[in-house]
């Protein structure tokens, strides 16, 4: 168990070739995770979203029920 303030160190994707990011999250036990930067497509082919029946995260293409 980590409480307080912690810092991460991951290698992950770069975009640009200068900028490194990542997305962090905290589920509802307390469980930390995170979303890899190695994304390798420059066309956006879903989005994160918060999926109401189960609290899940996902990725999708569909927005309040209509898709981009």
């Amino acid at each position: 168990m980590v409480s307080g303030n912690f810092t991460l160190s991951y290698s992950g994707g770069t975009d640009n070739g200068n900028n490194t990011s990542g997305i962090l999250f905290r589920n509802s036990t307390n469980v930390v995770g995170f979303v890899s930067t190695t994304e390798t497509t420059d066309v956006l082919d879903g989005i994160l979203g918060y999926k109401h029946s189960d609290g899940g995260l996902t990725f999708s293409t569909v927005i309040d029920g209509g898709t981009y």
